[in-house]
């Protein structure tokens, strides 16, 4: 077992929430952007109510790339504040989902908008 998932297996959440740790014996080398698939993750996974449709239940998912300084310094303190961080990400997300106003999602974390662009300076 890896320090990431010693360290890892010390915390707890959710129940039913799923935190692993994937390929933690994986080490970078050469260019470190080169095969970031690669890299070691963590995996979080759960069953919750379906937003869009409250009668039924959905998996969740995502897989996150754990930073480097935090993987391979083997920095407890690094690790909690990046895990504390990700799951308050997870559960902003969620909130965005189910938070309403008159029955109208206030921030819809799904929504697609267009980006808005700076008009290009006019030559006077």
């Amino acid at each position: 077992m890896s320090w990431l998932e010693e360290e890892l297996a010390r915390y707890t959440y959710k129940p039913g929430w799923k935190l692993t740790i994937v390929g933690a014996d994986h080490f970078i080398s050469g260019d470190l952007f080169e095969n970031m698939f690669a890299w070691t993750h963590l995996e979080i996974r759960y069953e919750t109510i379906d937003s869009y449709h409250p009668e039924r239940t959905i998996p969740i998912g995502a897989r996150l790339i754990v930073p480097p300084y935090v993987a391979y310094e083997k920095d407890a303190n690094a690790f909690r504040r990046w895990l504390e961080h990700n799951l308050d990400e997870m559960e902003r997300h969620e909130r965005r989902e189910w938070l309403r106003y008159d029955g109208e999602l206030v921030n819809d974390p799904h929504k697609v908008t267009k980006a808005k662009t700076a008009a290009a300076p006019t030559e006077s």
